[in-house]
């Protein structure tokens, strides 16, 4: 869904298509078997803007990235849903991808969640780099639900959810540091932690199972928590995406449950 800045309705993207049951698949020729059509998707759960405007989503379980243009035309899409246990492999092989973003050098970065690795591939799609594979060393991750630039320095953040931990990376994807969140306990397939860079590199972390949003200054240091639950504007019913606007600065909340996108103040 494309919101203005005030929040009104501007459009949607996409349709529904489940292959497993062929709910809202197509069947081009009338022959099958059935077909997911462009920009259809099963629980998009990413989406990321470029400079020129190109809108990417994480098809989550049909385990595609879609390519739309500024004006909602499709344009492209690649992968297939498969998984590589855990190891680097085939890139188009995605299980379950989540957060995306784009780096510094309008590459697309893809959280392959169930794959336990990130991604980095050109606009085409083609694949740039892979790191990860599972494990808890540096560099190896378990569950990885998100990825987040700094816009300062290209530096790269990421949701490293059941190691409990945020994870930074080089531009180059090489790993640089890590910190504990000492939350995240929670393997709910809808516990997924999401995360924000804001102009001045303070990351922002999503705790969906706890209604909150953390605060970390650039070296990992938590400077604020914020949220609880509820329906009242300072409480959350399960928070999921985060965003800073690029304009304002100020931070936009996803928060699911409560069925509503939430717009904070910038954090001095």
């Amino acid at each position: 869904v494309v919101l203005a800045p005030d929040g009104t309705f501007v459009r949607a993207l996409g349709s529904f298509c489940e292959l497993s049951t062929g709910n809202g698949c197509v069947d081009p020729d009338g022959a099958g078997p059935l077909e997911m059509g462009d920009g259809q998707f099963n629980e998009p759960w990413g989406v990321a803007v470029d400079d020129a405007g190109r809108v990417y989503v994480a098809d989550t379980w049909n385990g595609r990235i879609h390519v739309f243009d500024a004006d909602g035309n499709f344009v492209r899409k690649w992968g297939y849903f498969n998984g590589t246990n855990g190891e680097l492999g085939d890139p188009y092989a995605l299980f379950g991808p989540r957060g995306i973003a784009v780096d510094g050098q309008g590459n697309l970065l893809v959280a392959d969640t169930g794959n336990k690795r990130i991604l980095q591939f050109t606009p085409e799609g083609e694949l740039v780099n892979q790191v990860g594979g599972g494990g808890v060393i540096l560099g190896r991750f378990e569950e990885p639900t998100d990825v987040a630039v700094d816009p300062r320095d290209g530096s790269i953040y990421v949701a490293d959810a059941w190691n409990q931990r945020i994870q930074k990376l080089g531009p180059d994807l090489a790993a640089l540091a890590e910190w504990p969140t000492y939350s995240w306990a929670s393997t709910d397939r809808y516990h997924k932690p999401y995360l924000a860079v804001d102009s001045q590199g303070r990351v922002y972390a999503s705790d969906p199972s706890m209604y909150r949003v953390f605060v970390y200054a650039p070296d990992g240091q938590l400077q604020a928590t914020f949220g609880n639950f509820g329906p009242e504007l300072n409480r959350f019913g399960l928070p999921n995406g985060l965003a800073i606007d690029p304009t304002t600065g100020q931070l936009l909340v996803a928060d699911a449950d409560n069925q509503r996108v939430m717009l904070f103040p910038i954090i001095n």
